[in-house]
């Protein structure tokens, strides 16, 4: 039987609704097939079979069919603002597994312990994360197509959205990238931390040596240390000073073994630049301390000085043991040595005085500058003082010399006054005699 196919019908629109009045239904579109296939050539007519055209093979054709085209994106409605949260959640997602990453390399980097497993992990992980980067990025590139047709103002909010993206991948691949080879950055890790331990040791050493130095010099910030205490304390600190000039050669050689520990090698660098310092200043008290020192010597000097001229008082107490016997005038024999060892007395006092005196004057401002106890000072004043004193009493000695002088010239010269007068009268005498004239008699001359 020939069944004429129908004849082609005008396309017709369909028509709008108009508000208010109910619509019929519309056909289903499997109603519309099936009636389609009813009326096609080869088909029997009973449901459920195929049409007799299908029991052939397909005739190939020379072109092969070209590949699908992946979907584009829709674009959201004019009014409609783009939805990124998807695209924030996946990039989210990546950012924390590469934390996640981050977290398990951080403790094996920082003890440098850790079997091979673990660092295989770490490296297996983050070379398949970096994987997932292309496919990212183009998913947030889509972004920036998907707002055509929509407002300015909600498309620079899409494309800024896109890009604050892109940069958060951007810094999230940057903390990826040393991790792709972790295998050989832990263990360039693990030697360089064998270098910094090393290194780490001869400057604890140090340290501790600058320590009990700086412990010794403050507890005798304001107290004057002794000679023995000054020499230990120099002795350390020059030690510690060698072992930190070797430290710093030895430094300089192990920098390209330690170069994956970059930031440790410059903290060590500053620590010993700080033990440098705190060295330096122990060498200012040190030297402070033995200016004090050499002020405390210098009033030992000077305490000698005033001692010597404070003896030779006593040589002077000495020569005018003579003067002491009870007797008024002594006689010439004995008054003239006497008075010449009481001239020597007051001379030999009168230069130790003079060097004491000298002496006090030029170091008392050294010593007022140098000494870090004040007594210092207050011990040069006090010496000054008895260098007066003594002064008064070898001015009292010459004067009372000087008295004993007059005294002994006024007893000779009265004995020469008795002489002269016994002299006038022996001679009025005889010129008593030499008036009586030539009558007298031999026997009145004898007499």
């Amino acid at each position: 039987v020939k069944v004429e196919p129908d004849a082609p019908k005008a396309t017709q629109q369909p028509a709008r609704p108009q508000p208010g009045k109910p619509q019929p239904p519309a056909h289903p579109p499997h109603a519309q097939h099936a009636q389609h296939a009813q009326h096609a050539p080869g088909h029997t007519g009973k449901p459920g079979k195929p049409p007799l055209s299908q029991g052939k093979p397909p005739i190939k054709q020379g072109k092969p069919p070209e590949p699908e085209k992946p979907p584009e994106p829709e674009n959201p409605p004019p009014d409609q603002e783009p939805d990124l949260s998807a695209a924030d959640i996946v990039v989210r997602d990546f950012e924390d597994s590469v934390g996640s990453i981050l977290e398990m390399a951080e403790p094996l980097l920082q003890d440098c312990i850790g079997d091979a497993s673990a660092v295989e992990e770490v490296e297996t992980s983050a070379r398949d994360l970096e994987k997932q980067i292309p496919s990212l990025r183009s998913r947030v590139s889509e972004l920036t197509q998907v707002t055509t047709g929509i407002p300015v103002q909600l498309r620079s909010k899409c494309i800024q959205g896109a890009q604050k993206m892109q940069t958060r991948l951007t810094e999230a691949t940057k903390k990826l990238a040393p991790l792709k080879n972790f295998k050989a950055h832990f263990k360039e890790r693990s030697e360089a931390k064998k270098e910094t331990e090393s290194l780490q040791t001869s400057l604890s050493e140090v340290e501790l040596e600058v320590e009990k130095v700086s412990m010794m010099l403050t507890l005798s910030s304001q107290i004057q240390m002794c000679e023995e205490e000054l020499e230990l304390s120099e002795r350390l600190l020059k030690e510690a000073q060698t072992s930190l000039q070797k430290w710093n050669v030895d430094i300089v050689k192990r920098s390209p073994r330690a170069a994956a520990a970059a930031a440790e090698m410059r903290r060590l660098k500053q620590n010993a630049q700080e033990h440098q310092k705190k060295m330096d200043q122990l060498f200012q008290k040190i030297k402070s301390q033995r200016s004090g020192l050499y002020a405390r010597q210098l009033v030992k000097e000077a305490t000698a000085k005033v001692v010597i001229a404070e003896d030779s008082l006593m040589k002077c107490s000495e020569a005018e043991m003579p003067f002491l016997k009870g007797i008024e005038v002594l006689p010439k024999e004995e008054s003239v040595p006497a008075l010449r060892a009481c001239d020597l007395a007051i001379k030999a006092s009168l230069a130790a005085e003079g060097a004491a005196v000298a002496f006090l004057r030029s170091k008392i401002p050294e010593v007022k500058r140098l000494a870090i106890e004040q007594s210092a000072s207050t011990d040069m004043e006090q010496l000054l003082k008895r260098t007066a004193t003594c002064r008064e009493k070898i001015d009292s000695f010459k004067q009372e010399t000087e008295q004993r002088r007059s005294s002994s010239c006024l007893a000779d010269v009265m004995v020469h006054m008795q002489k002269a007068v016994s002299a006038s009268a022996e001679l009025k005498k005889w010129a008593s005699i030499c008036e009586k004239g030539l009558e007298a008699s031999v026997e009145e001359l004898t007499k």
